[in-house]
């Protein structure tokens, strides 16, 4: 999955890929995408953003095959044993890729 930052927009890319998890920033400074991320988690800094996982599986509904959710749980509580995972289990943790 990819979460996909393009000036003001978020997007979720890949849903159905359950195998990595990031930021993708297309188009913004760290400004901006910290108030894009803002609607589905927040910025913890340039390296690091926090992701709701409620935010994922609304982006998800509705493009995603059924027994995702199961697969989407089995992907938090694997995050979780890597420490990816918020410690309440509400945001996961992704990498941000910036533009070069």
């Amino acid at each position: 999955m990819v979460i996909v930052v393009k000036g003001s927009d978020v997007a979720l890319e890949e849903p159905g890929d359950l195998k990595g998890f990031k930021v993708v920033v297309e188009e913004g400074d760290e400004t901006s995408v910290g108030e894009a991320l803002a609607r589905v988690g927040h910025l913890a800094d340039r390296e690091t953003a926090w992701i709701r996982a409620e935010a994922v599986r609304e982006m998800a509904a509705g493009r995603v095959p059924d027994g995702w959710s199961e697969d989407f749980q089995a992907t938090l509580d694997y995050a979780a044993t890597k420490g990816w995972l918020s410690d309440d289990g509400a945001e996961i943790q992704a990498h941000i890729e910036w533009p070069a």
